[in-house]
């Protein structure tokens, strides 16, 4: 690992880590935690191990790259709902569904270590699709909790 992959983790590990700690400090409900914490954890672990060992290939594999798209539908999708769990709810589902787009580009254009290798990456994919739909449907129960709420 060079000296601008670390640079770039650590910058990364710490934006991560202020919208953890700041979504705790506004954010009382524990579902929404709950939800966050999730979502932030799918991706923590996806820029962890991108930048440990690469996900497709090894880490300076282009085919990568669909791992920022992901990345970067959730971000602008977070400043756009402005992290309300309605909005988030589909932010979090459609990152989701870029992940499942992203093992079908890999099975379908065989990209990665033939073999075990694809079965690897597959295996990582389901793992945060599993993830992001738990979040989204964390995020969900927010947003159904708060209309109760507000019918009582």
């Amino acid at each position: 690992m060079n000296v601008s992959t670390v640079l770039e983790f650590l910058i990364l590990f710490a934006v991560i880590f202020v919208t953890f700690y700041f979504v705790y400090r506004v954010n009382r409900n524990k579902r929404y935690r709950q939800a966050i914490s999730l979502a932030l954890g799918a991706i923590f672990v996806s820029l962890w191990v991108h930048g440990a060992v690469g996900i497709i290939g090894d880490s300076a594999d282009p085919a990568n790259l669909m791992y920022a798209a992901v990345l970067g539908i959730g971000v602008l999708g977070a400043a756009v709902t402005r992290l309300k769990p309605e909005g988030m709810s589909w932010v979090v589902t459609l990152m989701a569904v870029g992940v499942g787009a992203i093992a079908l580009i890999v099975t379908i254009g065989n990209l990665g270590a033939p073999g075990s290798g694809r079965i690897t990456v597959l295996a990582f994919n389901g793992v945060l699709i599993a993830l992001l739909l738990a979040s989204a449907h964390r995020f969900r129960q927010v947003k159904s909790d708060h209309e109760e709420g507000e019918a009582a």
